[in-house]
């Protein structure tokens, strides 16, 4: 569910979803895989409210004001001692904060967006539980903070060459500063091309949940990404568009579960690097009657420090999609997409290739405010697995076997 709301400079945000799924983990003795009673719930919620207030022809600035929440209940049964029990684990996380950010058009080629934004935790709840006879292995709470600050710049060197700067940095309760770089170089030799050449740098504090399982352990590290793309663009004509990209990217200090030698428990660990390179390729085409087509193809070789073949990394992954009006059926548009991953590696063996396709009959929003859509995913009910994570290679096969064919139905209303 997604509410929005516009007027003049305020705007207002809000969303709410809840599922609750049979776990697919195949899980080892004494948990019971396989029965109807191990299921998982999780919902989460928000709301942003942001008002905008023009300082002047050129400068303007933003303030803005969140919440969000997200709760957790794992309901796992399993044959312990004292026969068939069941293991609890809920959680819960709530967080608000607000941010303030200013933008101005210093002249005809320099802009400049710079600002703070703060973030308060306020609820960092966990637990595991037997409910007969009741046993707590675990039963935390605890509170959080992020302050960060960025500035980004756009400076027109040319009139075809752009340079783009920026920097973020972040200072957390856990874990102290970081910060993280942005540079981009657009060129523009024509009105129909455009090159990009892109490095920037991100980073992932370890979760609370992490962080509790691994606490008598070595203490984590943030984990850091550094990557760079060089872009392509192209409008081969009005209504035809080619992009081509090559990339690459490593991170560092990768959090995963591994055997602390001490205690001979699996806790999490910053464990070796892992580095990517790639290509991948995307045309878009819309005809004369109004079909939309789009077809894309990547092509990634991921490998770690001392591993040339990680699990859950296919090689080449493709997907096209074909959108069609239909004017003799009152305005509705079907849209069908196939999707086709390669062969990957397993814990201990190969997963085979797998293609899905998708259909979608969507009825656009009219002068009445309402649009509704309807899907069919997995359209030929196709049975499959995907792999494990390497972290959890020991379960039983080392895959997930995924869900047949689903249904989802969507309405929007737009007052």
């Amino acid at each position: 569910m997604l509410a929005k709301f516009d007027f003049e400079g305020l705007s207002f945000t809000a969303g709410y979803g809840s599922r609750k799924k049979g776990d697919p983990m195949p899980y080892s003795s004494p948990y019971v895989f396989g029965s109807t009673d191990a299921w998982n719930r999780d919902s989460s919620g928000f709301a942003s409210l942001q008002y905008v207030m023009p300082l002047s022809e050129h400068n303007s600035l933003a303030a803005r004001a969140f919440y969000g929440s997200y709760d957790y209940l794992g309901h796992w049964p399993i044959d312990g001692e004292a026969g068939r029990q069941v293991e609890h684990e809920p959680g819960r996380g709530e967080w608000a904060g607000g941010e303030l950010r200013f933008e101005s058009l210093i002249d005809s080629g320099l802009r400049l967006v710079g600002g703070i934004e703060y973030q308060r935790d306020l609820r960092l709840d966990q637990a595991d539980y037997l409910d007969s006879p009741f046993t707590s292995y675990y039963a935390t709470s605890g509170r959080a903070s992020r302050t960060s600050l960025f500035v980004q710049t756009d400076y027109d060197l040319t009139r075809q060459l752009t340079l783009t700067a920026g920097l973020r940095v972040d200072h957390t309760s856990a874990f102290g500063n970081d910060h993280n770089p942005r540079l981009g170089l657009i060129y523009k030799p024509d009105a129909d091309t455009a090159w990009k050449l892109l490095y920037g740098g991100g980073s992932r504090n370890p979760s609370a949940y992490e962080r509790l399982v691994s606490r008598d352990a070595a203490p984590l590290q943030p984990e850091r990404v550094r990557n760079i793309e060089l872009t392509l663009e192209r409008q081969l004509g009005p209504r035809t568009r080619a992009v081509l990209a090559a990339f690459g990217y490593r991170i560092e200090h990768v959090v995963r579960t591994v055997l602390d030698p001490v205690t001979t428990d699996y806790v999490y660990g910053n464990t070796e690097y892992v580095q990517g390179t790639g290509l991948e390729g995307e045309l878009e085409h819309i005809g004369d009657a109004g079909t939309h087509w789009r077809a894309s193809a990547t092509y990634s070789a991921v490998r770690g420090q001392t591993i040339d073949t990680l699990t859950n990394s296919p090689r080449v992954l493709l997907k096209g999609n074909v959108a069609q009006p239909l004017p003799w059926a009152g305005g509705l548009r079907i849209g069908l997409e196939g999707q086709w991953a390669a062969a990957q590696q397993a814990w201990s063996r190969r997963v085979p290739s797998i293609g899905l396709a998708n259909l979608t009959l969507l009825r656009p929003m009219k002068g009445d405010g309402w649009e509704v859509s309807t899907s069919i995913y997995n359209l030929f009910d196709r049975r499959y697995v995907d792999p494990l994570p390497g972290d959890n290679g020991m379960l039983t096969g080392g895959v997930v076997p995924q869900g047949g064919r689903t249904y989802r139905v969507a309405v929007t209303r737009q007052f």
